[in-house]
């Protein structure tokens, strides 16, 4: 049976994800020693490269899942129920592990605080919104998590010192008004993005389901001209045997009545 075009999209967006952890691990080691060596940006980068570390191990297994999946339903497509708990727990998963990687690099404090936004971006691109609303309240509740826990003194603030002027973590107005923007700034990008993907994903179906039912009467079509041409054949080949019999029974000319 021949896979729904939303299933093939989904199986390869779900390798896409897998690429681009890979980049995002690259970058994360690049950051880091620019900030650490060449802009001396005052930075605990054991433990960040060890979460890189762990981010290439995780994404190695998810590959392997995933190529797995593949390979166990080559016949018939990857059913989507795997595909997408597979993505889930990608989506879960990235959003812990970005948000251990800012409690080890500024909390709060840290600009790269925007890529939560990417991440719903790339959760409305692949999941439906019901799913995308789930991944942006997760982000939410583990970013308000972290600037309570550090506001709190419940777990060390990492300050970048070099690249901000004093502990901004404490001072509350600016803490939990950041919170409050990247949260809200997180559902209008699930609500804007999941809206577009949605009216794609339907736009999609139909023109699969208009190019079934062209292929469809494609068939029908080959199969009535085949039919027609198969009968016109067998009546020329009875009208020619005819006239090979009347041909070859009578020697000379062939006179009016013959």
């Amino acid at each position: 049976m021949e896979p729904l075009p939303q299933d093939v999209r989904l199986v390869r967006r779900a390798f896409w994800l897998v690429r681009l952890r890979w980049a995002a691990v690259a970058g994360l080691c690049a950051t880091t020693f620019a900030a650490d060596t060449i802009m001396k940006v005052n930075l605990v980068a054991a433990p960040i490269y060890a979460i890189a570390a762990c981010l290439a191990f995780y994404n190695a297994v998810m590959l392997m899942l995933l190529v797995r999946a593949r390979r166990n339903h080559i016949a018939d497509g990857v059913p989507r129920p795997t595909v997408k708990r597979i993505i889930n727990f990608q989506m879960s998963t990235d959003l812990l592990i970005l948000t251990v990687l800012f409690h080890f690099s500024g909390g709060i404090e840290n600009p790269f605080i925007v890529y939560y936004v990417f991440h719903m971006i790339i959760a409305s691109i692949l999941l439906s919104q019901r799913e995308s609303y789930l991944q942006a309240t997760l982000a939410s509740v583990l970013l308000l998590l972290l600037a309570v826990l550090e506001y709190g003194g419940f777990i060390p603030h990492h300050c970048l010192e070099g690249f901000v002027a004093y502990d901004q973590h404490t001072h509350a107005p600016l803490v939990f008004g950041t919170v409050a923007v990247v949260s809200s700034a997180l559902y209008l990008v699930v609500y804007m993005a999941g809206s577009i993907a949605t009216r794609l994903r339907v736009q999609e179906q139909g023109y699969w389901q208009a190019n079934q039912l062209l292929a469809q009467k494609d068939r029908i079509k080959d199969e009535y001209v085949e039919r027609v041409t198969h009968d016109i054949k067998g009546h020329l080949a009875a009208i020619k045997s005819t006239l090979d019999v009347v041909a070859l029974g009578f020697a000379g000319p062939l006179q009016t009545r013959q």
